[in-house]
C-alpha cells in the first residue's frame, strides 16, 4: 500500500534530494520546463522515485515552491540518457573546449566524453572546474507524467497559484 503523499515547499524536497544525490550520485534524472502558467515546473527521477516540484520567481533573489515526492508507474520506461549529475572536469578539458572555437562537433564530443564518467557527491569534488548537468529542458514536462502524475501536477498548480495569491497578493493584481 502507498504511503500518503503530502505537499511540502519546493526547498524541501530540493534538500532531501541533494541529501539522497550526496549519499548516491549515480541514476538521476533531472527535467525542467514551464507549464501554462508560467510556473517552473522541476521532475527528478531516481530509481522508481520522482520528485514533482513547482516554483515561481517571487523577485530575482527569491522563489516561492511547492513538491511531492511519489513513486514511478510499473510501465515507465527506462531512461536512455546521461543521468544528472556533478563531474570534476580537467584544466585540459576547459582548454579543449576554448580551442573548439564554436566547433559544435568538438564541442559535443568532448561534452559527451564528460558525461561518460561518473558524477560525484559534492563533497568529493575538489578541482576548480565542475559539469553540472544534464537538466533536460522541455516545454512539456507534464508529457513524462502517468495520468494521476498530471493530477498531482494540477494540485500543484492550484496550490501554488493560492499560495501565492495569499503570501504575495501584489502579484495577482493588474498593476504588480
Amino acid at each position: 500500500m502507498k504511503a500518503q503523499m503530502s505537499l511540502t515547499p519546493s526547498d524541501d524536497s530540493r534538500k532531501e534530494i541533494m541529501e539522497r544525490y550526496n549519499k548516491n550520485p549515480k541514476g538521476w534524472y533531472v527535467f525542467n520546463g514551464r507549464d501554462s502558467k508560467g510556473f517552473t515546473n522541476t521532475i527528478v527521477i531516481r530509481g522508481r522515485e520522482i520528485w514533482i516540484m513547482k516554483d515561481e520567481m517571487i523577485n530575482p533573489y527569491k522563489s516561492i515552491g511547492l513538491g511531492i515526492k511519489d513513486e514511478l508507474p510499473d510501465s515507465f520506461p527506462d531512461l536512455d540518457l546521461h543521468s544528472f549529475g556533478y563531474r570534476p572536469l580537467t584544466d585540459d578539458f576547459a582548454k579543449n573546449i576554448m580551442r573548439s572555437q564554436g566547433d559544435k562537433k568538438r564541442i559535443d564530443s568532448t561534452l559527451n566524453q564528460a558525461l561518460q564518467s561518473d558524477p560525484l557527491s559534492l563533497d568529493k569534488l575538489k578541482d576548480n572546474i565542475v559539469l553540472q548537468g544534464p537538466i533536460i529542458r522541455s516545454p512539456k514536462t507534464s508529457d513524462l507524467l502517468s495520468k494521476s502524475q498530471q493530477s498531482l501536477d494540477n494540485t500543484l498548480t492550484q496550490q501554488l497559484d493560492n499560495l501565492i495569491s495569499r503570501k504575495y497578493p501584489h502579484l495577482r493584481s493588474i498593476y504588480g
